[in-house]
């Protein structure tokens, strides 16, 4: 079931143009994956329309941090080593 997921994952990913890239490709879908997600038309739309406010979210995050904005909460990663 992973393997399905990570499939039709990457595909929507694709499909919705979020690199931005004119040569993107939508990979060939599995309709066996597609199908092993058990998801109707409207909690796929629901997928791609919170994919693109997410992807869009973190952009906006990463954007801000490259041009010296400040550091929002929560978006540093710490790792403290155990004694």
């Amino acid at each position: 079931m992973l393997a399905a997921i990570v499939h039709v994952a990457d595909a929507i990913v694709h499909a919705l143009d979020l690199a931005g890239d004119a040569d993107e490709v939508v990979p060939p879908l599995s309709g066996q994956a597609w199908d092993a997600m058990k998801l109707n038309e409207e909690a796929y739309l629901h997928l791609f329309q919170e994919t693109e406010q997410q992807f869009e979210e973190m952009s906006a995050i990463l954007d801000g941090r490259r041009q010296g904005g400040p550091e929002q909460p929560g978006t540093r990663c710490r790792v403290v080593p155990q004694a």
